[in-house]
């Protein structure tokens, strides 16, 4: 179930919150925080009404200013002509749909048709129409336009064969993502997406919507075997349905999913074929009993465990589901952010893994990384991931597996402590302020963050956050800190105070 607590401990701008409908995705109002994934080039500017045909001519206007300017015409005419002109110029250069992880964002050539909001979250998007100047029978409509329709009524119509068959798939796999409960008309498995290729010179193909989800998948994940759950998948004789993937790589996925009617992630982790039958034994022994141990953990700011199972030789947790946005994404999104957010939310963080810490036997979370700390509307961390999948595997293996920046160097030879957790945070305190990744298994000094960074943070406290970064980082582990250490530095750097406590 969604946490509701009413504490609001830090406050963050709404536009980098996710406060609708699973699955989780940031509102955003404007193209500016936008990360780009790729852009989608339209193959033509094929002229689709009166309007688009004057905005292919607007580019002559440059010259009647320069007519009346010499023949001595007024002056705000000569303004409007030139502002129109370059304006013009503008419109037909633009001629991407910008796909990010936030959204799409349109030409400027749709920008009536997008009552002038060319960058629309995914969320916005209610409906797929694939009507528009389709021809054939209804069990093969072959359309010319995909239309999208959003929740104001705006409908843009593409050209398919503007956008091509590579572009058109990325859109389609990127709504089956991000809208696995959007509307098509008609329904995908009703329309024939006979699009040529060109590059690969395959001629013409006609994949359905499944087909191009198959290929996809089967392409990334070959070499390995490993085929993720599509949308519409179920596990558990049908309890269990896959509503949308939110991660996958490597001999893992992360899924959106429902379990009757409750909304649920579910973590997968595969063993490889190769695996030896005792590694396979001890792989799955130690994912039972970390299993078994998570479950019992009860605290509002981690996600709990609500079931457990193997099937078709594929091992399942099945996670609470929190509404939020991690904070890899709220970087993305948002840049490096300032010291003071940051420490807000570590010394958040800091009380969360030192009850981990605190159990019998202590709970080591290996696997401390923007990824699995997230923020939800109020502002409050969650933690949202074990290493768990990472253990499984690579203990099948034989092989360290995880995020290799954030790994301490006892944790990479196989021996993770609790202060395996102090290493792995001190690493994302360093992305959270510098939107890039620490240099791996070594020490954090002042020459490893970019100046930029350095020259952001107050002159009177910059050689303290260094030296809590070096300390917290330190290679072995006796000479590292603890958390509790790490938080009472965090609060006289918050405090602003000239030195650090001496440890002991």
């Amino acid at each position: 179930m969604d946490r509701n607590e009413s504490v609001n401990k830090l406050s963050l701008p709404d536009s980098h919150l996710d406060k609708g409908p699973a699955p989780e995705l940031p509102v955003c109002a404007s193209p500016a925080p936008v990360l780009p994934l790729s852009s989608l080039p339209l193959r033509s500017l094929q002229l689709l009404s009166l309007r688009y045909l004057l905005y292919a001519l607007m580019p002559l206007w440059l010259f009647w200013p320069a007519y009346l300017a010499f023949s001595g015409g007024p002056l705000y005419v000569f303004a409007i002509l030139l502002g129109t002109g370059a304006f013009a110029l503008v419109v037909t250069y633009d001629r991407a749909i910008v796909l990010s992880d936030l959204g799409l964002r349109f030409p400027l050539r749709f920008l009536f048709e997008a009552r002038f909001r060319l960058f629309r979250p995914f969320e916005q998007l209610v409906e797929i129409d694939f009507r528009e100047g389709a021809y054939g029978d209804t069990s093969a409509l072959k359309p010319e336009f995909i239309t999208f329709v959003f929740t104001d009524g705006a409908r843009i119509s593409v050209r398919i064969t503007e956008l091509g068959r590579a572009a058109l798939k990325n859109i389609l796999l990127a709504l089956s993502l991000k809208c696995p409960d959007l509307k098509y008309t008609p329904a995908l498995k009703d329309v024939d997406l006979d699009l040529p290729i060109e590059a690969d010179n395959l001629g013409w193909l006609h994949p359905s919507y499944t087909h191009l989800w198959e290929e996809e998948m089967s392409g990334r994940f070959s070499s390995t075997s490993f085929v993720p759950l599509r949308p519409g998948d179920s596990l558990k004789n049908g309890a269990l349905k896959i509503c949308a993937q939110l991660s996958f790589g490597g001999l893992a996925a992360v899924y959106l999913a429902s379990l009757k009617g409750q909304t649920v992630v579910l973590k997968e982790a595969v063993l490889p074929a190769g695996a030896s039958p005792a590694l396979r034994q001890k792989a799955l022994h130690l994912f039972r009993r970390e299993a078994e141990i998570l479950s019992k953990i009860k605290h509002e700011r981690i996600v709990s465990v609500i079931d457990s199972f193997q099937e078709q030789e594929r091992n399942y947790l099945v996670l609470e589901h929190v509404r939020g946005l991690d904070l890899r994404r709220l970087v993305s999104a948002a840049g490096p952010l300032d010291y003071i957010v940051v420490f807000n939310i570590v010394q958040e963080v800091c009380d969360i893994v030192a009850y981990l810490h605190s159990l019998s036997p202590p709970i080591v979370h290996r696997d401390l990384t923007p990824d699995n700390i997230l923020l939800d509307s109020s502002g409050r961390a969650f933690l949202i991931d074990f290493g768990v999948s990472a253990t499984f595997i690579g203990t099948a293996t034989g092989t360290m597996v995880g995020k290799q920046s954030y790994i301490s160097p006892e944790q990479f030879r196989g021996k993770a402590c609790p202060q395996s957790d102090v290493y792995s945070l001190a690493c994302t305190i360093f992305f959270l302020l510098t939107a890039t990744e620490p240099e791996p298994l070594s020490r954090i000094q002042a020459e490893s963050l970019p100046l930029a960074v350095l020259e952001r943070l107050p002159s009177h406290i910059r050689s303290e956050i260094i030296t809590l970064l070096s300390a917290m980082t330190e290679q072995e582990v006796s000479d590292r800190l603890d958390l509790m250490q790490v938080k009472e530095r965090i609060k006289l750097i918050l405090a602003g105070r000239a030195g650090v406590q001496e440890d002991g």
